[in-house]
């Protein structure tokens, strides 16, 4: 575990996340619902939004809502296609292989959010944990830790207090 191959990726991308607003959201349960709605209060008062949960519920595509819209996917194959040389550079420059999948669609929503110029991302943790690839953004506007419970317990910890602790240094960095 760790963010030195998504750091150096998205380095190579421009750094996207940079360049955005975030709320980032994290959690056992509620996360997703709590996500929905704050993207959904966000673009009722006039903000343009993107929108990244983890896991989608129906399709990848929906790593990338804008304002509550999938992307067309011809966007979404043209953004793999632009990612596609950085993706084999840094597999060759990596010991540990090439990026994750859920590294790689969060990169990808970063650069997607930032060309469609979005005032808002509302960014959904996936494991969580301080190793979780939405820990790669360099500050967010507004954190929110919904209900914790015992999943993920090898990674995250075996007790609410050692999960929270973890959190809580998430929360201290910000």
């Amino acid at each position: 575990f760790g963010l030195e191959r998504l750091r150096s990726f998205l380095e190579r991308l421009g750094n996207p996340q940079r360049d955005l607003r975030f709320a980032h959201i994290t959690g056992t349960s509620g996360k997703t619902s709590t996500a929905y709605f704050l993207a959904s209060l966000l673009q009722f008062q006039g903000y343009s939004t993107g929108l990244f949960t983890s896991p989608p519920i129906t399709t990848t595509a929906e790593y990338f809502l804008l304002n509550g819209a999938l992307p067309p996917v011809s966007g979404l194959i043209a953004l793999a296609n632009q990612v596609k040389p950085v993706i084999d550079a840094e597999y060759e420059r990596h010991e540990s292989g090439a990026i994750s999948q859920f590294e790689l669609f969060v990169a990808l929503a970063f650069l997607y959010f930032r060309q469609k110029r979005v005032d808002y991302v509302v960014l959904e943790a996936g494991l969580g944990g301080e190793h979780d690839a939405t820990n790669i953004i360099p500050r967010s506007e507004v954190s929110i830790i919904t209900g914790i419970g015992l999943d993920h317990t090898r990674v995250l910890g075996e007790t609410l207090p050692e999960i929270v602790g973890r959190l809580r240094l998430l929360a201290d960095e910000l």
